[in-house]
């Protein structure tokens, strides 16, 4: 059935079936939670039993866009085309791929970005549901003090990241860039890159870093109490594509937040984005992917923004995005929007 508008209720109680729930922590960084905005974006995974909840933090504009130069006289089509022809693929692949991009010369990239940790002492009981009518996550990590209740959303047009936790237990906050991959540092450092700044300001903490070539990006964020008594942690990204000032514009995103305004106009979006077209088809599993894609859609593109790129707005944690995470139009591009 298609061509049917159905009621924000119905909408709800119709989504909630194809819910992605998870009954043990998500492990590993592609088995989590997917947030976003389509602009910034954040992947909740991790085991609290090993003494944390990770959220992995993304922004579409985090790039490093120095090129190198090749001599047009070596590297042009016809080079190419005699290698090919000739059956020397493997001499092909080593002089216009491996000399220009695998050997560590500096190439335009997605950049890595930073993690926000939710300490906790897990003692393994674990669960977890990303709601796709309110694209939020929600969930439970059992502590030895008793539950803890959790749950996080990306606002759907101010780039913040909410996260509600209440219970027993208080959680520790950390956001840091320390996870990286030995080999992503050691590039990072080749190419210029100094470590981040911290710092902190009017009750909030931030992480600066600067692009050897200009510009940078900004990762604030603030810990308050919640309308329930429960504590609250909001975390804002920035970039020099927002705001000449990054860091003012960071700390202006989470500096006066109205919990209760921010959810109900995160709700009105995401109400009136499932209102837009329902689709149903007499295959389960089929119409939750459909679902479940709808979903990821949103939460990595909007009208203006821009378009979505290989890892779209969750980019791998820790490592330098395969395929340097950007736009391949060979069908890459295509097959993300399909």
């Amino acid at each position: 059935m298609i061509g049917v508008r159905v009621s924000g209720e119905r909408m709800r109680e119709f989504l909630a079936r194809h819910d992605l729930v998870w009954e043990a922590a998500p492990v590993e960084w592609d088995t989590g939670m997917m947030l976003g905005n389509g602009r910034i974006g954040a992947t909740i995974w991790g085991d609290p039993a090993e003494g944390s909840l990770k959220i992995s933090l993304d922004k579409c504009d985090c790039w490093e866009l120095r090129e190198q130069n090749p001599d047009p006289a070596f590297y042009n089509w016809e080079r190419l085309r005699e290698l090919v022809l000739g059956r020397r693929d493997a001499e092909a692949s080593e002089e216009f791929r491996d000399n220009l991009r695998e050997r560590g010369a500096v190439h335009p990239t997605r950049l890595p970005m930073p993690r926000l940790e939710i300490g906790m002492a897990g003692d393994g009981r674990f669960e977890a549901r990303l709601d796709l009518y309110e694209a939020r996550a929600e969930g439970m990590v059992g502590t030895a003090e008793g539950d803890v209740r959790w749950q996080a959303y990306v606002h759907s047009v101010r780039n913040v990241l909410v996260i509600e936790c209440s219970g027993a237990q208080s959680v520790g906050v950390a956001v840091r860039t320390d996870h990286f991959s030995d080999e992503t540092r050691n590039t990072l450092a080749a190419w210029g890159y100094e470590a981040p700044e911290t710092g902190e300001q009017d009750g909030c903490s931030w992480l600066r870093q600067r692009l050897p070539a200009g510009g940078e990006y900004v990762v604030a964020w603030r810990r308050m109490l919640g309308d329930d008594g429960g504590e609250v942690v909001l975390v804002s990204l920035a970039t020099h594509n927002d705001a000449e000032d990054p860091l003012a514009e960071a700390l202006g995103l989470i500096g006066a937040a109205d919990l209760p305004a921010m959810r109900d106009e995160h709700a009105r979006w995401w109400a009136d984005y499932w209102q837009r077209s329902f689709l149903t088809v007499p295959d389960a599993h089929l119409e939750s992917l459909y679902y479940a894609e709808m979903y990821k859609l949103a939460c990595s593109s909007r009208p203006g923004e821009l378009p979505i790129s290989l890892q779209g707005v969750w980019t791998v944690d820790g490592e330098m995005p395969p395929w340097s995470g950007d736009y391949h139009l060979d069908s890459n591009l295509q097959q993300s929007y399909w």
